[in-house]
């Protein structure tokens, strides 16, 4: 297009142009604080001369799309990142209530006694009757060994029951996540679609893309999910190398206990809807919560089971061999396992049912056998006395909490990294929409002016006709 007119319409789409990236740097500057917003630019391209004019000078400018600033490496990166995050967090939470459930470290200042305070309080309380020098009547030592031993029920007792209790929380919280996983599975496969829709602006698509990466990012935190865009440019959703998002396709994920319904450290697992292959959970909450679901609770209920059976089993083979000083022959203790320990009626009713120095066939008398159970090895103690499986136990979650906590900080630094670098990247820079915008503006502004002037020009050329 040539002449005056020509003019005109290169100077109309300049304007056109200008408003149209106006729009684009309000978008960008109302969204600066909202979270997961990439920001948007908007790209120009030189619109070709349709003139045939050997002197006609170009034919302005035309908008060539919408632009959203991302990086698919990082975002990637961030997925595996905060999958880490997400399992060692999770798993460091229930370590953290485990050390709770025991008591430990107990605050010695505040007079807070622990499980094994209790079990070495029950030991001890048999020294007055093999320790002449510690004066005491047989009344009271007995009153003493009784309460004691009741004190130490009680212990294993409320133990076990809160970790049956955490065990049946973390198959509640496992079903939450599961819920959550599966909303936002459904979520990414309709955000896929309104994608991919024609009818949607590029803008309106960015924004929609920018909902879809903070869903798979919280996916990946939730289950370690990873997903790729396939040459057809549709999304996959992949956990564990099974697709649960084709496009716009989900297959959402069920759990089942497994085990024995009886038994109180039910396992769990994770199936694809309409499958019948167990799923592996490569990462995330989830596995997080699995891990303690499958292995690590049961571990800890399973050794303290076995630590309350050795006392049980050995203290009444002790106490059922004595013979003489008016006792023995009983059970001083009931039950099989740290929930059902409890004292025997019959000593709790009748104190003078415990034995103080009663003989046993190997020449020991009854308050030294039970007595040197402080330093006796136990073969249901794997070995250990029964204090000293005690400390294997404690050490041992211990240990893995402070292991949690640290990779759940280490991941926390290595997850900040990425985000600031995700955020240089994609993040709106209120100083750069500042600076376009002057630029936006000053370019309105001489095309306002142009136009103007070519107004004016019109304006001589029809005076003169």
């Amino acid at each position: 297009m040539s002449g005056l007119f020509g003019l005109m319409y290169t100077s109309t789409l300049t304007l056109q142009a200008q408003e149209a990236a106006l729009g684009v740097i309000n978008h960008n500057v109302a969204n600066a604080n909202t979270p997961g917003f990439s920001r948007q630019r908007i790209n120009f391209e030189t619109r070709q001369n349709i003139g045939s004019s050997n002197w006609n000078i170009g034919g302005g400018v035309t908008l060539s799309g919408v632009q959203r600033i991302s990086d698919s490496f990082l975002l990637g990166q961030m997925g595996r990142a905060v999958s880490g995050y997400g399992e060692q967090n999770s798993m460091a939470k229930s370590y953290s209530i485990i050390e709770n459930t025991f008591g430990e470290p107990a605050d010695v200042e505040l007079g807070e006694t622990t499980l094994g305070d209790s079990v070495a309080d029950f030991l001890s309380a048999w020294q007055p009757a093999l320790n002449p020098e510690m004066e005491s009547t047989d009344a009271d030592m007995r009153g003493l060994i009784v309460e004691a031993a009741r004190v130490m029920a009680i212990r294993f007792n409320n133990i076990a029951n809160s970790l049956t209790s955490q065990m049946d929380n973390m198959h509640t919280d496992l079903n939450i996540a599961i819920d959550e996983a599966n909303a936002l599975l459904e979520d990414v496969g309709d955000l896929n679609l309104q994608i991919m829709n024609t009818n949607v602006t590029e803008s309106a698509r960015a924004d929609l893309m920018d909902q879809r990466d903070q869903s798979l990012n919280r996916l990946s935190e939730l289950i370690g999910a990873e997903w790729m865009v396939n040459d057809r440019n549709q999304l996959k959703v992949y956990v564990g190398g099974r697709a649960l998002v084709d496009h716009t396709t989900v297959h959402k994920l069920r759990t089942e206990t497994s085990g024995n319904a009886n038994d109180r450290s039910l396992g769990a697992i994770v199936f694809p809807e309409g499958e019948g292959i167990e799923m592996t959970v490569p990462g995330g909450e989830i596995k997080g919560i699995m891990n303690m679901i499958n292995t690590d609770i049961p571990r800890v209920m399973a050794q303290l089971d076995n630590m309350a059976a050795s006392m049980i089993d050995r203290v009444n083979s002790l106490h059922q061999q004595a013979s003489g000083d008016g006792g023995g022959g009983c059970a001083i203790f009931t039950g099989a396992d740290a929930s059902t320990m409890a004292v025997n009626s019959v000593v709790l009713e009748n104190h003078d049912a415990i034995s103080l120095l009663g003989e046993l066939s190997d020449g020991r008398d009854m308050a030294t056998a039970i007595f040197d159970l402080h330093s006796e090895q136990l073969e249901g103690c794997e070995g250990n006395t029964i204090e000293g499986f005690y400390a294997t136990i404690v050490g041992d979650f211990g240990t893995k909490s402070r292991s949690a906590l640290q990779l759940t900080q280490a991941s926390g630094r290595i997850l900040n990294g990425l985000e600031q670098k995700l955020e240089s990247v994609a993040g709106v820079n209120v100083d750069e929409e500042l600076a376009q915008m002057l630029v936006v503006q000053t370019t309105y502004q001489a095309a306002a002016k142009i136009m103007g002037l070519v107004d004016e020009m019109m304006d001589t050329l029809i005076s003169i006709a």
